[in-house]
């Protein structure tokens, strides 16, 4: 059901047609309370607009199933991403504004898998709620995210329900600089409130302190280097 909803550890290449590839990597390492590098958990490198072109997820030291996507972006904006291995693709729709509004995901057969809106206020970019509908159905969303923000328009707020019942919460925080500080995550059926409190070096996130109940904490350091 929930391509949206559940989280898929991948390594994506991404190949697009008018923007270079010149930004920064950023590598995310699990470690000890004393910063010492246990084991490599992510790569990510994004390109000079900002937009993710590699990301690299490491499983148990190891790299997962390769990924490889292909973008096709108009005046700037994304408008169609193809999955080079399945051959299924997303094509995305935007507004007058230019806000996205729609994402439509096909199957390699051209059958529509997954349809997903999103709602926004009158007047902002604020995203009032986001749905997400079964292809096969495509009557009743399966899934609807709703946002709360903060006067200076940050993220402080979502909610999500999946069949009209409640499925997760997120909280978010930020410094004076708006750099996202905290982040509290619950999932129904979960294991609780999962606490992520970040550290900044100037504009660079360093380091990711993770709580878990009846786990512990854990600790991750960030090296980013900019091409």
């Amino acid at each position: 059901m929930n391509r949206y909803v559940i989280t898929i550890l991948f390594y994506l290449m991404l190949t697009s047609f008018d923007i270079p590839n010149n930004g920064k990597v950023q590598t995310k390492w699990l470690t000890d309370s004393n910063g010492k590098k246990i084991k490599k958990e992510r790569e990510t490198q994004w390109n000079s607009r900002g937009d993710v072109v590699k990301s690299v997820e490491y499983i148990d030291g190891t790299e997962p199933l390769v990924m490889e996507f292909s973008y096709v972006y108009q005046a700037g904006r994304k408008v169609k991403q193809t999955d080079l291995r399945s051959h299924e693709f997303t094509v995305y729709t935007y507004d007058k504004s230019g806000r996205l509004i729609q994402e439509i995901l096909y199957t390699a057969k051209k059958e529509i898998e997954e349809k997903k809106v999103h709602a926004y206020t009158q007047k902002g970019r604020n995203i009032i709620f986001t749905e997400a509908y079964d292809g096969k159905k495509l009557l009743t969303p399966y899934m609807r995210s709703t946002f709360e923000y903060y006067p200076n328009n940050l993220l402080k707020k979502e909610v999500q329900t999946v069949s009209g019942s409640w499925f997760s919460t997120r909280e978010l925080q930020y410094d004076n600089k708006n750099h996202l500080i905290y982040e509290g995550e619950e999932a129904d059926g979960g294991v609780g409130l999962v606490k992520h409190y970040y550290t900044y070096k100037g504009n660079v996130l360093v380091k990711d302190m993770v709580k878990v109940p009846d786990t512990g904490t854990a600790y991750y350091i960030y090296e980013t280097k900019i091409h």
